[in-house]
């Protein structure tokens, strides 16, 4: 039974062709597989739908306009802020029901450079996500006031970081193939062997199922202002908060109006 990293890697070994069947990996091989196993987990933490798992983050808005995400996904999938106060009074109980505002996704830094007041102090709109080594930074616009809003931002979880030959495995079992046969293929690749067809096409068929049940699209929909707004001109896209809405110009940023 595969349960631990030690097992997955004397698997690949064995379908690799490096060991025999009735063979114990010499402790060389295991450790240079243990190394092509955290690559292969760190590869597949930036594939789009080989991680399962999502991450609700929330944070307390404190008035700074950028916090660590300690996480560092590729990408973010969703977020929306809520507001926690309602002047001096908590608007979170247990007898209210608070109100949640979408945040749009800024997708790169260029988009994020084109807002002219990047300090504006109100009801957040959008976020921007910095992928920065060793800890990604989220940037929020406008600046959320402080003790006012929790932000809460979605990602998928990182797959686990593997430093021992006898760490948990921790993966679905659907994973297992697909593991065993790449970390094959990397050993093949690192003996100087040639790759197996047969392997790669197993590993193919396998990541596609993983993917295709990981997959998970929101509904395509288009804001009532854009679909009567004229060709060429903006047009409210939707509520974002209280008294504000997001106005989409020709250049397709979001703006605070």
């Amino acid at each position: 039974m595969i349960e631990t990293a030690g097992d997955i890697i004397t698997a690949a070994l064995k379908t690799s062709g490096v060991v025999g069947v009735g063979q114990t990996p010499l402790a060389e091989d295991a450790n240079d597989a243990l190394d092509l196993l955290r690559e292969i987990a760190g590869t597949w933490n930036q594939e789009v739908f080989m991680c399962w798992r999502n991450v609700e983050l929330i944070i307390p808005a404190t008035g700074a306009a950028s916090y660590a995400i300690p996480d560092r996904p590729p990408r973010l999938d969703s977020a929306f802020a809520r507001q926690a106060y309602q002047g001096s009074v908590p608007a979170i109980t247990a007898s209210t029901s608070p109100v949640d505002y979408q945040m749009a996704i800024i997708d790169s830094q260029a988009d994020y450079n084109t807002i002219s007041l990047k300090y504006l102090t109100s009801f957040p709109a959008a976020v921007w996500y910095q992928s920065d080594y060793p800890t990604g930074m989220l940037t929020f616009w406008p600046v959320p006031v402080a003790g006012q809003y929790e932000l809460h931002v979605f990602y998928r979880d990182a797959l686990p970081a593997y430093t021992a030959l006898t760490d948990p495995l921790g993966l679905p079992l659907e994973y297992i193939m697909a593991l065993r046969y790449e970390l094959a293929l990397r050993i093949q690749l690192n003996y100087g062997l040639p790759a197996n067809r047969s392997h790669v096409a197993s590993l193919m068929g396998t990541k596609a199922t993983i993917k295709a049940n990981n997959a998970r699209m929101s509904t395509l929909s288009m804001p009532a202002g854009l679909a009567t707004a004229a060709s060429g001109q903006g047009g409210i896209s939707g509520s974002v908060g209280p008294h504000q809405s997001v106005i989409v110009l020709d250049s397709g940023l979001p703006v605070l109006g």
